[in-house]
This record gives C-alpha cells, sequence and structure tokens, in this order.
C-alpha cells in the first residue's frame, strides 16, 4: 500500500512539474506576443503620424547595418559613413525610395516591413557570404543556387544549416501573418506619389553624375572592392536589374566592319604551325605560398610546378574573381570574352551561355581539323556544363561520372591524379589531333579549420591562430597532389609520339583570408600560368603577364596560328595595342553574344552532338538470381545506375564489369539498361538494352 501511495504522489508530483513547465513556457510565449503586438502597434503609429519621416530614418539605419555587417567591422561601417557621406547618402536613398513604395499601398505597414526585412536580409547574407568567399552576394547567385546547395556542407556545418532555415521559416511565417493581421490605411496617394516620383527622378539624376564623378564606380573587374566603394544597395542593385553585356555606344553594322577591316589590314599568314596536341590545365585554386608573407612551409609543395617556371615561359594571369568564381575563369579562357562588361558577379555559364552558341577556342580548333575534348573530375552538372559544353563546341565531355579509379582527398573531393589516365585515353581515342581542356578540383574549398588527417607538410607563421594552420596546412596538402599530376603528365608527355602542348593555370587564388598586403608580388586576382611543349614550341620565349581572356589568342601566335583564329582573337592578337582595344572588345563581345552578330555572319557555329566519355558503358548480359539482378558488360563504375524499362533501381557496384540490384520484380520481355547518373539524378547517357528472358 505504501509503494502504491508513494507512486501515487510521484506521479501527481511529476504531473504538476510539467504543468507548471508547461504554464511557464505559456506565459512567456503569451508576453512575448504580447510585447510584439505593443512594438508593432507602437510603430504602427508612428508610421501613420510620420510616414516620411519614418521611411527615411529607416532607410538610413538600414544602410549603415548592411555596411557595417558587410564590413565586418563597426568600424568600418562608420568609416563608411562619413568618409563617403554622399555615396552613404545615395545608398539609403535606393532603400527609401523602395520603402516609400509602402506609403501609396493601404496594407503599407506590411510592405514596408517586408522590404526592410528584404534589405536588411540581404545585407546579413552578403556578410555570410563574405566569410566563406571574397566575392561578395550579387543576384546571380540566385541563378547558380542548385549549384551551391550541392556542396553548401562543405561551406556550412549542419548545425549553422538548420539554424538558417529555421530563421527563415521563421521570418516566412511572421510574414504571412503580418499581411493577414496588419491593418489597412488609406494613403495619402497625390502628396505621396510626389515623394516616390521625386526619388525616382533624384535616383534618375544622381546615378550618371556619381558615376561620372568618380564616387562611384562603374568598373566591377575588382568586384569586392567595388562593393565597398559603391556601396552594397547599389551594387547589389545593379547586378539585379543589369544582365549580359549593354549596348555599347556607336554599335552598328558600319562600327563593326570597320573593326574588322583594321584586322584585315594586320592578319598574317601561318608560320610554321605543326598543329600539336593542345592541352589545358585549369588547376583549381593553384597558388605558391611562398608569395604570401609571413607563411613558412615545411617543404615545398610545387617542386614540378617551380621547376616548370624556371625553364618555360610563365607569369601572371589575370582572373575575374578570387576565392571563388572557377566558371568565370573558364568562359574567359575558352571564349576569349572578358566577363567585365557583364553585370556585377554575373555567371555567363548560368544566364547566355545556356542558349547562345559561342565561338570558342574549340570551335576554331574544330576549324583547324582538331577533335575536341573536356574532362573534369567532379559532377558533370556542376555550373551546367553537360549543357554548356556543346554550346562551346567540345566534341566530347569527361566529367566524374565517366571516370575510373578515382581516389577522394579527406573532404570528399576527386584527387587529380586521375587526369594522367584519362588525358591519355582521350589521346588515343582519335586519329586526328586534339585540343584537351581539363578541369581540376582537388584543392578546392571551403578549408577546414579543425584538423582533419596528420599531413607531411606542415604550415607556420607568426600569429597565426590553430584554425588557420588548419586552413593552410589541408590547402598546401591537397596542392601537393595536383603538383604531383603535373610532374606525371609533363613526364609522361616529353617522350609522346605526337607533340604536344600543355598549358597549365590557376582559376582564381584559394579562399585564404588574404588581403592584398599579404602578397610580395602579384595581386588577389592574378594567378600563374606556365606554357610547355615536348618540342621546343615555346623556347626563347620571355615571360609574360596577360589577361585570362588573351591566354588562347597568345598560344596560337605563338604556336603561329595567325588566321584562322576566329574574331574575338584576332582583336586580342592584332588590336590588343591600340588606344580603343577596350571599345572594341566591347562592341565586338556584344555583337557576339547579344547583337546581330555582324562579324561572324560569315562563320556557322552549331551546337555539337557531344558525347559523354570516352569510355562508354555497355551491356553484355544480365543474370537473375532469386530478387537479385546482376548485369554484366564493360565500363562500369559507382555512378553506374540499373533501369528496368524506365524505373530506377538502387544500385551496387561490384566492378567495372559488374553492377548489381536487389529486390528486383522483373517479367519476361522488360527491357534492362545501365545508365550514367549524376548524384542529382541527372542521366548522362544510357546504355544498350537487354530484353530479360526467363
Amino acid at each position: 500500500m505504501r509503494i502504491k501511495i508513494f507512486f501515487v504522489k510521484l506521479k501527481n508530483k511529476t504531473v504538476s512539474i510539467f504543468r507548471g513547465v508547461g504554464d511557464f513556457f505559456k506565459a512567456a510565449w503569451l508576453r512575448t506576443l504580447n510585447f510584439f503586438k505593443y512594438l508593432g502597434s507602437r510603430i504602427y503609429c508612428i508610421y501613420c503620424k510620420r510616414p516620411l519621416l519614418f521611411c527615411i530614418t529607416a532607410a538610413l539605419l538600414s544602410e549603415f547595418f548592411i555596411e557595417t555587417v558587410s564590413r565586418h567591422s563597426l568600424f568600418e561601417g562608420l568609416k563608411f559613413t562619413f568618409l563617403s557621406p554622399i555615396v552613404f547618402l545615395y545608398n539609403a536613398l535606393i532603400i527609401f525610395a523602395i520603402f516609400a513604395i509602402s506609403l501609396v499601398i493601404k496594407r503599407g505597414i506590411a510592405t514596408f516591413t517586408t522590404v526592410f526585412l528584404i534589405w536588411n536580409i540581404f545585407g546579413v547574407a552578403n556578410a555570410i557570404i563574405l566569410f566563406n568567399r571574397p566575392s561578395p552576394f550579387a543576384a546571380a547567385d540566385f541563378l547558380i543556387l542548385p549549384t551551391v546547395l550541392e556542396i553548401i556542407t562543405v561551406y556550412l556545418t549542419i548545425p549553422e544549416i538548420i539554424i538558417i532555415a529555421v530563421g527563415l521559416i521563421g521570418v516566412l511565417t511572421g510574414m504571412v501573418f503580418l499581411w493577414i493581421k496588419a491593418p489597412k490605411r488609406e494613403p495619402s496617394y497625390k502628396k505621396h506619389l510626389i515623394t516616390l516620383g521625386t526619388s525616382a527622378v533624384l535616383l534618375g539624376i544622381l546615378t550618371p553624375m556619381l558615376v561620372f564623378s568618380g564616387l562611384i564606380t562603374s568598373d566591377y573587374s575588382n568586384i569586392l572592392k567595388a562593393y565597398e566603394k559603391n556601396g552594397f544597395p547599389y551594387s547589389f542593385s545593379r547586378s539585379l536589374f543589369s544582365r549580359g553585356i549593354s549596348k555599347p555606344r556607336g554599335y552598328s553594322e558600319e562600327t563593326i566592319n570597320g573593326i574588322l577591316n583594321r584586322i584585315g589590314e594586320k592578319i598574317q599568314p601561318d608560320k610554321n604551325f605543326e598543329s600539336p596536341n593542345i592541352i589545358y590545365v585549369q588547376l583549381e585554386s593553384l597558388f605558391d605560398l611562398s608569395a604570401v608573407n609571413g607563411i613558412t612551409v615545411s617543404e615545398n609543395p610545387l617542386p614540378n610546378f617551380t621547376a616548370l617556371k624556371e625553364n618555360n615561359p610563365s607569369g601572371f594571369i589575370s582572373v575575374p574573381l578570387c576565392g571563388s568564381g572557377t566558371a568565370n575563369t573558364e568562359f574567359e579562357i575558352l571564349t576569349g570574352i572578358s566577363t567585365e562588361f557583364f553585370s556585377p558577379g554575373e555567371y555567363p555559364y548560368i544566364t547566355v551561355m545556356r542558349d547562345t552558341v559561342c565561338e570558342s577556342t574549340p570551335f576554331i580548333l574544330k576549324g583547324n581539323g582538331y577533335k575536341t575534348h573536356s574532362m573534369h573530375n567532379n559532377t558533370g552538372v556542376f555550373y551546367d556544363r553537360n549543357l554548356i559544353y556543346p554550346n562551346l563546341g567540345f566534341d566530347s565531355f569527361t566529367p566524374i561520372e565517366y571516370m575510373y579509379d578515382i581516389e577522394y582527398n579527406e573532404l570528399g573531393w576527386a584527387k587529380d591524379s586521375v587526369f594522367i589516365d584519362e588525358i591519355q585515353k582521350t589521346l588515343e581515342s582519335t586519329e586526328e589531333k586534339d585540343f584537351v581542356f581539363a578541369v581540376s578540383v582537388q584543392p578546392h574549398g571551403a578549408y577546414p579549420t579543425e584538423k582533419v588527417a596528420d599531413y607531411p607538410i606542415t604550415v607556420t607563421g607568426e600569429g597565426m591562430s590553430e584554425e588557420y594552420k588548419n586552413m593552410y596546412t589541408y590547402y598546401v596538402n591537397q596542392i601537393k597532389g595536383s603538383d604531383e599530376m603535373i610532374g606525371k603528365l609533363t613526364e609522361f608527355y616529353s617522350n609522346y609520339h605526337e607533340k604536344t602542348v600543355i598549358v597549365f593555370y590557376g582559376d582564381h587564388l584559394p579562399d585564404l583570408k588574404l588581403e592584398e598586403e599579404d602578397l610580395k608580388e602579384g595581386d588577389l586576382y592574378q594567378t600563374e600560368y606556365i606554357l610547355w611543349s615536348n618540342y621546343g614550341a615555346f623556347d626563347s620565349v620571355p615571360d609574360k603577364d596577360i589577361e585570362a581572356f588573351q591566354l588562347s589568342a597568345y598560344v596560337f601566335e605563338l604556336l603561329g596560328l595567325n588566321e584562322n583564329i576566329g574574331v574575338i582573337n584576332s582583336v586580342h592578337r592584332y588590336l590588343s595595342n591600340e588606344e580603343d582595344y577596350k571599345n572594341i572588345m566591347e562592341l565586338i563581345e556584344y555583337d557576339v553574344l547579344f547583337g546581330e552578330q555582324y562579324s561572324i555572319k560569315d562563320k556557322e557555329y552549331n551546337p555539337t552532338n557531344i558525347k559523354f566519355g570516352i569510355s562508354v558503358p555497355k551491356i553484355e548480359k544480365i543474370i537473375l538470381e532469386g530478387d537479385t539482378l546482376t548485369v554484366k558488360g564493360e565500363w562500369f563504375n559507382p555512378f553506374s545506375v540499373i533501369y528496368i524499362d524506365g524505373k530506377r533501381y538502387e544500385t551496387k557496384y561490384i566492378s567495372i564489369n559488374t553492377v548489381v540490384a536487389e529486390n528486383v520484380k522483373i517479367k519476361e520481355g522488360k527491357k534492362v539498361s545501365v545508365a550514367q547518373e549524376a548524384n542529382d539524378g541527372t542521366v548522362f547517357t544510357e546504355t544498350n538494352n537487354i530484353v530479360y528472358v526467363k
């Protein structure tokens, strides 16, 4: 009986405790709700009494908050406010002009709050992005969101992702509640329409004036500095409302024909062009840390790259972004087109190149009898390369889904050693001379701030934190892997039976939180390149610094290919020393991508019927034992997936000749195939079908 009474008391006490906790949280929730109701009512009263003053004050406070968080420093925010007051007030005017829309809407407070939150969330987003890469938030980031989501866990931890997701859901829920519950008011249309119109007119007048005066720069080639100088609202708005290349002043068929005539007068005949194999190796984040002040590396991680620099022509190559933006460097290299004339932060791969066939290095070399190939030891859907490469003239594309014997580093990036066999296999797959464009990935960021392995090469520096040591140590051991690939490539092709040229270059500097003053030479927007050949093609060529978009024109010139190099490369080859070179570039680039294509009207560039992979999977037979289906064939890999009459089955990779699916129910007459599939479900190709027969 006593035991029963004890448990009854314990139960009642437990229930009482839970009720007490529940009452506490209920009361806290009601107090919080009442506080926000009170705060909302007070804000609404102020908004109704002095709406114009309210919006002006909110715009000034928002601009100060956005610039402060974007610069990660209260001091830098104050510095921008007081040392660039005109630009500060101009950016506040941009915010105010959007706030002013709420003044002529019945649900004005809901509209204002929504716009207020959007501006400030964008400011916080910019601050977070700048913690993870040295290029700011731009409208183009919305377009590359699918690409970012594929690798978001590299940059953010799971708890951080959850916090951001919960925060966004909370904000959206609050917005829905606000729009349902917020009171309506009858606006003073006449007064506030004048306010809205005046702010719009002021923006229209001030913008060109500030650009002309130099207080605001129109040059976004260094996007980080442009954002810092111009302010976030203006820079982001510019990226939002402009796409591609704006029509240049003076653009006409007559102007373009005049440029073509100037080129025609300068064209030189081909000189001893020997049609070698040409290999471009775009090296992810390759950078020599010996160029950084205050850093000590236990051994040179780039001995092969260093030796090649000493014995071959090399130099700095200016690239469009720092810390990220591989696709834009790639775009400039392949097309000869500068991204400077595009909107801030734009990725042409995600915008114009999806639907536009463009003159490019692959198309030019195809016109000179070459077969053209691309490869990337990452997924083929990254930056939509599977869709873009046909528009750039590639005959084949070998993404990681078609590679074999892949090794991965500690963060899951494929090691660059896979290129050694893949490039050789590609060259030997054709009788013609080949152009191969290889994009590496091994040293890809973000770099871990915690120790992930015991590495042979260590990095130290005076005052360097443990987090920075871990970042630098991981990075330097990854570029050692890239360097080993460089050494093996040059060693193999030194004795290759065909004349071969290899161009090595970095796509951008790594995101190691570097500042301009940290560098002994060069700047944050310069990487290094090397020209190498196995037959002395570059003997006696001096070192030279160039722009990324000039690289192919420069290589063609050194190889003696002067005539059939395309209009864009001809501009770089023959008019780069002219005073109006930059204006000519803008005119030709606009004409080729967005204009009437006067400059290439005698050319016919069509998308290629691109082939995925050099070694194509094939089914030879199928075996059903119980509910386990075994598929035998050739050239399978971990990205091979079994399909039965279009239905996907979870597949186990056994070997290059065998893949297996379990829990299979199959009727006679059903067709079995194997697809090469990206992790997002994109199917690149499917094998031949085999009909199941009992």
